[in-house]
């Protein structure tokens, strides 16, 4: 079976319509020149989704915050398999509160044939407070200014971050990495800041994380917010396309129509686009969705439900829209993307 699998990897990166798959094998470079084989993998196979008849919207949901994943991911995850017969095929956490558990249901995801996101919703390191703690002293240069408190703060919590990621790596992982998101609204201390000070700071971890810390697993998704009023457009804090290689935007109060008035900039970029958080009022009907997809955004790739009402399990129809012909789930997933997934995990 693994020499089977190595033949079609082959096949499908000499640009073969393997599967029925468009021959853009490896079309799109990833912004970071040294990523692993697998993100390289996993990023094609995201380009060449809307090219497909169907099996080209892969399905998500947000596994927990960190200070309380295990419960959470029970609930919106494995009660989502339970009930319906699948698992998504994107399982998304955050570092925020970061305990040990994170990392443990991210890897038996990944273990298990799934793909990962993480996000970082992270600490104030100019005061130590909050993701919601606005005070930013001079600027958000200041924090990736050598000599400064902010800039020791930040290098500290680059470094734990790093480890974390780390460990992912390890285990083979590919994670789809979006920090900073949501900047062009205004609920975390990087929010609507001067556009070249934003852009500063995401350039500053690209390259740490890179570079220094060679983390070359990491995909770099770039995610503003799309509906909560007075935001920024959606490419106003682009870091550039040699920084990034998913976009995507966070839309919340979903109704009976679908509006995503950023997303033709985003697909502009030529990049893999996703809803990468998505949230509904409880009972809301999951199919609008993936036909909204279907009619009105067709070159969506991904869509991630975020937790507590906002979960697919809280709305109805859900076994409906993860069985639509148009979603990936887990068990969908191709060979080229779990080839590497056993190469690496050896």
């Amino acid at each position: 079976m693994r020499a089977m699998k190595h033949g079609f990897l082959i096949a499908w990166c000499l640009g073969v319509c393997a599967a029925g798959w468009p021959a853009r094998a490896f079309a799109l470079d990833t912004a970071n020149p040294n990523a692993t084989p697998a993100a390289k993998a996993l990023l094609n196979y995201l380009v060449g989704l809307p090219g497909k008849e169907d099996k080209r919207v892969l399905s998500g949901q947000v596994g927990g915050w960190s200070n309380h994943v295990d419960r959470d991911y029970e609930a919106f995850i494995v009660e989502l398999h339970k009930r319906t017969g699948k698992w998504v095929a994107i399982a998304e956490f955050d570092y925020i509160g970061y305990t040990p558990s994170v990392n443990k249901r991210a890897r038996q995801y990944w273990q298990e044939g799934g793909l990962l996101v993480i996000n970082w919703h992270a600490n104030n390191p100019w005061t130590g407070g909050s993701y919601q703690d606005r005070d930013v002293g001079s600027g958000l240069t200041e924090c990736i200014t050598p000599g400064t408190r902010a800039y020791e703060s930040w290098i500290k919590l680059l470094d734990q971050t790093a480890e974390r990621l780390k460990e992912l790596g390890d285990a083979g992982a590919v994670v789809i990495w979006r920090p900073f998101h949501e900047m062009n609204s205004s609920g975390f201390w990087w929010c609507r800041r001067p556009k070249e000070d934003f852009i500063a700071l995401w350039r500053h971890m690209f390259r740490y994380f890179t570079q220094t810390k060679k983390l070359d697993f990491l995909l770099w998704a770039y995610s503003p917010d799309d509906g909560y009023g007075d935001e920024k457009p959606g490419l106003y804090y682009y870091p550039g396309d040699e920084y990034v290689d998913i976009v995507g935007l966070d839309k919340y109060g979903l109704r009976d129509t679908v509006t995503l008035k950023h997303y033709e900039a985003l697909v502009s970029t030529g990049k893999p686009f996703g809803v990468t958080e998505a949230g509904a009022p409880k009972g809301w009907d999951n199919t609008i969705l993936i036909e909204a997809i279907r009619t009105k955004y067709p070159k969506t790739v991904f869509f991630i439900f975020w937790t507590g009402n906002n979960a697919i399990i809280n709305h109805e129809k859900a076994g409906e829209m993860l069985s639509d012909p148009w979603v990936v789930n887990r068990d969908d997933l191709p060979a080229s993307v779990t080839v590497f997934r056993e190469k690496q995990s050896r």
